[in-house]
């Protein structure tokens, strides 16, 4: 055998190897492209279910919704909101906390109006928020039911005024301390009184608050 022929041999002995080798990882990243392959085709089949379970529970929620929508039943108040006056509380309010205010003007009313006023939207918070936790269990801790109630307070307050045709809200504002919720309301004398909406109660001016709970930091007023 001539040293051409050897080094020829030689050659073509390594190519084959190599051959085989690029042939068995080959057939590696076959077998790998089909395991990939059917994980693909199952995370799509797992799509289209779980698509089909958010139509079924959007669907569930909305039904939840329309029954919470109807145990509401708010109350008239328009025979308490003849006296009010607008209220700019960019102007006149220069308290020190930070606060949330949506919009421009407000309406305030004389105190005993806001009694009025409060006295019948106030049971339909316990009724709104009792019927919640029949819908949909008691899913929050206790440590949050009282922003629930001042949420909930200022949202049927702000409903109660919407259906009185009122062209704006009234000066009825959600609150916290350091480590209570509760609601706030300003009158025609520009006086800031604090309210529990878990009890009914108008506790005090706000100036005046001598308990750690209600000493306001933050508010904000509804839009």
């Amino acid at each position: 055998m001539s040293l051409g022929s050897f080094f020829l041999r030689l050659f073509c002995g390594g190519c084959l190897g190599e051959l085989e080798a690029l042939s068995r990882s080959l057939g590696g990243c076959r077998g790998r492209l089909a395991g990939l392959q059917e994980d693909y085709d199952d995370l799509v089949e797992q799509r289209w279910s779980l698509l089909g379970d958010v139509d079924g529970l959007n669907d569930e929620l909305s039904s939840l919704r329309d029954t919470l929508a109807g145990a509401i039943v708010l109350p008239d108040v328009s025979e308490w909101c003849c006296d009010g006056a607008v209220f700019d509380p960019w102007r006149h309010l220069w308290a020190p906390w930070p606060d949330n205010i949506a919009d421009e003007r407000y309406l305030v009313f004389p105190y005993e109006d806001w009694v009025e006023i409060l006295r019948r939207v106030q049971p339909n918070v316990r009724v709104m928020l009792r019927r919640r936790d029949e819908l949909f269990g008691k899913w929050r801790s206790e440590v949050s039911d009282c922003d629930n109630f001042a949420s909930t307070m200022s949202a049927l307050v702000a409903g109660a005024f919407a259906k009185a045709g009122l062209g704006r809200q009234g000066a009825f504002m959600r609150a916290r301390s350091e480590g209570h919720a509760y609601n706030l309301f300003m009158d025609t004398e520009k006086v800031l009184w604090v309210y529990e909406p878990q009890s009914g109660e108008t506790v005090c001016r706000v100036d005046d608050a001598d308990e750690e709970r209600y000493e306001t930091y933050r508010f904000w007023f509804m839009g």
